[in-house]
């Protein structure tokens, strides 16, 4: 007897308990059917509807992750994510969630050491791989992103990764790491002028140049420049060649080459060396030494600075020091300057010097005056 109630009760507990369970999994589906809809505040009131009796449902908790991601309810969808990720550590789709969470929220670095730990569990996970060089570039940390890149190119080699990289400053071109394998030698050509305007009743100065600029490869640049250059009612015109070429991976060196037929105030002559030393998280080293001839005597100036990109900003501070020949003692000047780059070659920003400088003010006037500069960049094209 006791056997027969036993059945009887549990014929009764699943016909009375199939209606139940039938109505969940409708609830379910409607969460499911609703963020396909990308009808988000349905899909969430469904989802916590079935995670009350379903509380440890994975599938149920990762789309409720993202669908509060998707709401922009950051700090509830990372409590989710972190759930999911003590009860399966190592996911690679949560570890990916979690870190779109921490990049939305404008926290790079964060999400790229989630997304280290993604792409070391799941080596083929593409997706991971764009997003972590997305978050590398974000955070400012250019070499590791160009690591990543290449590292991702073999994986994948019918992706374009070129795309994920963001806009590179002109001055940054000659520096960068990344090979492109199907790239061309390419050219460009510019033309610009400048206007300044000098106190104490100096007649103001102005200038304007055509150049060409051409490209064999990463870092390998041949460029020239023609300048027409106005100074206290007098007229200079200067010719400028150079070229770059990489060292190492890090080191970049040039040479460049001045010549001025007239030198009525430019130098009639100039030759001069650098080097770009690539650094971690957007930093860079610049060194440069200048000898140039004038009519009268010969200067020397070397300069060191320190610049960091972020983004597409670009801060630099550089310290000039020149020897006059003949001069007793070097002459020290600063620059500083902050600029926004729009686009591959164009900028808008703003610089400001200051310090002594020699300068040649006609045939047999040198003068050593103390010096005060703020210039406006700009480029468009």
């Amino acid at each position: 007897m006791m056997r027969l109630w036993r059945t009887v009760f549990l014929i009764v507990f699943l016909v009375a308990g199939s209606p139940v369970l039938g109505a969940n999994e409708a609830v379910l589906q409607k969460a499911v059917a609703a963020a396909d809809q990308k009808q988000w505040d349905e899909a969430e009131a469904y989802l916590w509807m079935w995670l009350r009796d379903h509380s440890e449902h994975e599938d149920a908790l990762f789309l409720l992750a993202r669908v509060l991601s998707w709401r922009e309810k950051f700090a509830e969808s990372i409590d989710v994510y972190e759930t999911l990720l003590r009860k399966s550590p190592g996911n690679a789709d949560y570890l990916l969630g979690m870190a779109q969470v921490r990049f939305w929220q404008n926290l790079p670095d964060q999400a790229a050491s989630l997304l280290y730990q993604a792409v070391k569990k799941a080596p083929h996970y593409q997706a991971a791989w764009e997003l972590l060089v997305r978050s590398l570039y974000a955070s400012g940390d250019s070499m590791r992103a160009e690591k990543t890149q290449r590292e991702a190119a073999i994986l994948f080699p019918h992706v374009n990764w070129q795309q994920f990289s963001p806009p590179l400053p002109a001055e940054k071109l000659a520096t960068t790491l990344i090979p492109v394998p199907t790239q061309s030698a390419h050219s460009n050509f510019e033309t610009g002028g400048s206007y300044e305007n000098l106190d104490r009743n100096f007649a103001s100065w102005n200038s304007a140049y055509i150049g060409g600029f051409r490209s064999f490869g990463p870092r390998s640049n041949i460029y020239g420049r023609a300048s027409q250059v106005q100074r206290f009612d007098m007229q200079d015109v200067a010719i400028m060649g150079g070229l770059t070429r990489p060292l190492t991976e890090r080191w970049t060196l040039g040479v460049e080459a001045d010549y001025n037929p007239a030198h009525h105030f430019l130098p009639q002559w100039a030759l001069q060396g650098s080097a770009h030393f690539r650094m971690d998280h957007g930093f860079g080293a610049l060194f440069n030494f200048r000898h140039a001839g004038y009519s009268l005597l010969d200067t020397d100036t070397g300069s060191i600075g320190l610049e960091r990109y972020w983004g597409n900003f670009r801060i630099a501070y550089t310290l000039y020091i020149s020897q006059l020949q003949s001069a007793p003692e070097p002459t020290f000047s600063h620059l500083g300057q902050i600029a926004y780059f729009y686009s591959d070659r164009n900028q808008v920003g703003i610089a400001i010097g200051g310090g002594q400088q020699v300068m040649l003010l006609g045939p047999g006037r040198l003068l050593n005056a103390d010096v005060e500069s703020m210039h406006c960049l700009g480029s468009i094209g």
